[in-house]
């Protein structure tokens, strides 16, 4: 069932949070969309190293709260899935030095994702540490997949998951001619409609490329 609201609230307001290092909530379907500031907000979650919120309705307003978080600032994993995430809130997250920590990011399951937000996170400086990225279900087009290829701050991922995200041959065609993504060890673009000669250049490019 996942948890209330009003459960949210009152686990954020507790002592006994203190210390914690790993925290991994998903809301009920009768959320309001309110959990998240009260996360952010919370005094007890400064030593958190992996937050994983999932189902969590997080429009602009709970994403700046969570950008502007001090309890941001240990994070090395940070999951937002069906988090209802758009481009704002991206935006928002992107640019928050808080993140400079993370080595994951998992922003799977937002259709509404698109090239405004894609392009924030291939920007962002704050980002340079990321290992691992998840836009799967996102929209990635032309622009947004070359800023991915194209992006210093992204040099270091190893693991790329762009499932299901509409994927189109040009699209593709651009993360492989991009200069970047050379250190990916895994690379998931399963669900895309992608034709047989592009598939043979993102295998010839990333041999164990998932299609």
């Amino acid at each position: 069932q996942g948890a209330s609201p009003a459960g949210i609230r009152t686990l954020a307001s507790s002592p006994g949070l203190a210390g914690l290092e790993h925290l991994e909530l998903s809301a009920g379907r009768y959320s309001s969309g309110g959990e998240v500031e009260p996360l952010a907000s919370s005094p007890f979650l400064g030593n958190l190293s992996t937050l994983i919120l999932t189902d969590v309705p997080i429009g602009a307003k709970s994403a700046r709260a969570l950008a502007s978080s001090p309890n941001l600032k240990r994070l090395h994993c940070l999951g937002l899935r069906s988090a209802r995430l758009r481009d704002e809130g991206v935006r928002a997250l992107a640019r928050s030095s808080n993140l400079a920590n993370l080595s994951v990011l998992d922003l799977g399951g937002h259709r509404q994702l698109g090239e405004s937000g894609i392009r924030a996170l291939a920007g962002s400086p704050h980002l340079a540490n990321l290992r691992a990225l998840s836009l799967s279900g996102a929209s990635v087009n032309v622009a947004g997949a070359k800023a991915l290829a194209e992006s210093p701050h992204l040099a270091g991922l190893e693991a790329l998951e762009l499932s299901n995200v509409g994927l189109d041959g040009p699209a593709a065609r651009a993360l492989v001619r991009g200069p970047g993504l050379s250190g990916l060890r895994l690379l998931n673009l399963r669900d895309n409609h992608l034709p047989p000669a592009v598939k043979g250049a993102v295998h010839k490019r990333w041999p164990f490329a998932l299609l």
